[in-house]
Formats: structure tokens, C-alpha cells, sequence
């Protein structure tokens, strides 16, 4: 008998799309206020606008290309855009963003998964005008609608530390297979 094996990467893969009018070319089109990377990797990139005047200042459209381990052995990288905004106080942040929905829905669907949960608990701080650091403990859920029952897959960054700096033009790399 043949074992199916999944393809936990294609949907993560997915998530490229999940952002309907963001997504080019199966990769998020990305232009944040900040722009970074994490942890000096050059696969992956973190970037946030911020908004508001000096007292109400809110950081939001986090937006991640970050690569991710599953549960069921498969990884790579997911692009996404959470909903959300993080007040900042005293220069600094910290909350939990998420994602899910019809239009995270229907990218799986299309790759045999059912619909997504992202989650991003972030931390930051601005150590100037410019610049900013923090930390990103990203997850994303789902269903593998290519095995049995229905496995739910849990995939995970692990806690991860980004730096980013206001108009810097950071390209994600997607990397070729």
C-alpha cells in the first residue's frame, strides 16, 4: 500500500497569497514605514508602518516573511500580514496579531489544507527615530486536508529577534527549490 505524503510546504507556501491585492507573483507586496530582517537572515524580512501622532503613535500591517517548522516534519517560508494595531507607550510595544479568515480560507482550499490561523506575538522598541528591535514568536495552524482525519498541523518559528529601520527597502529572497 502507498503512503501519501503530505505537502505541508505547499501550504505554507499558501499563506503567500493570502492577503488578496497584496500578493504579486506569489509573494506579498511588500513597502512598510520599517523594514528589516530577522536575526540577519537574508530569506526572511519583518516590516510595520507606523501611525498616529506623537502621543497616539500605533504600530501596524506587520508583515512577515519568516520560516516556519511544522509538526508534521515539513518546513519553509510563509509570507503574511496580520490585522491589528500595537500602541506604542514610552517607545515601546508588545501584543498579539492575528490572521485568519474567508481570504485565508481560500488559499487553502486550493492547496488541500482547510482554513489558517496565524498568530504573531510580538515585542519592540524604537532605540531611535529611525530604528527599531524586538522579538517575533510566530504560529500558524491548519488542517491537512490530504490525510485522514484531517491532521491539524502546527507550525512554528520559534522565538525570533528582528531589527528594522524607517525607509530602508528591504526585497524578501524567495528561495529557489
Amino acid at each position: 500500500m502507498k503512503r501519501v505524503v503530505s505537502t505541508g510546504v505547499g501550504a505554507l507556501l499558501a499563506l503567500a497569497i493570502v492577503v488578496p491585492g497584496m500578493a504579486v507573483g506569489g509573494m506579498l507586496a511588500l513597502d512598510n514605514d520599517f523594514e528589516g530582517r530577522v536575526e540577519g537572515d537574508p530569506l526572511t524580512y519583518f516590516g510595520f508602518d507606523l501611525n498616529g501622532s506623537r502621543d497616539r503613535r500605533k504600530v501596524a500591517k506587520v508583515t512577515a516573511q519568516l520560516r516556519y517548522a511544522c509538526t508534521n516534519g515539513d518546513e519553509g517560508p510563509a509570507d503574511v500580514r496580520v490585522k491589528g494595531k500595537l500602541r506604542v507607550d514610552d517607545d515601546r510595544f508588545a501584543g498579539t496579531l492575528r490572521r485568519t479568515g474567508e481570504a485565508v480560507a481560500r488559499a487553502f482550499a486550493a492547496r488541500g489544507g482547510s482554513p489558517a490561523r496565524v498568530k504573531y506575538r510580538i515585542r519592540g522598541k524604537f532605540t531611535t527615530k529611525r530604528k527599531a528591535k524586538g522579538s517575533v514568536d510566530a504560529e500558524i495552524r491548519f488542517r491537512e486536508m490530504k490525510t485522514r482525519g484531517g491532521q491539524l498541523v502546527r507550525c512554528y518559528t520559534g522565538k525570533v529577534d528582528w531589527k528594522a529601520r524607517r525607509g530602508a527597502d528591504i526585497e524578501p529572497v524567495i528561495p529557489m527549490r
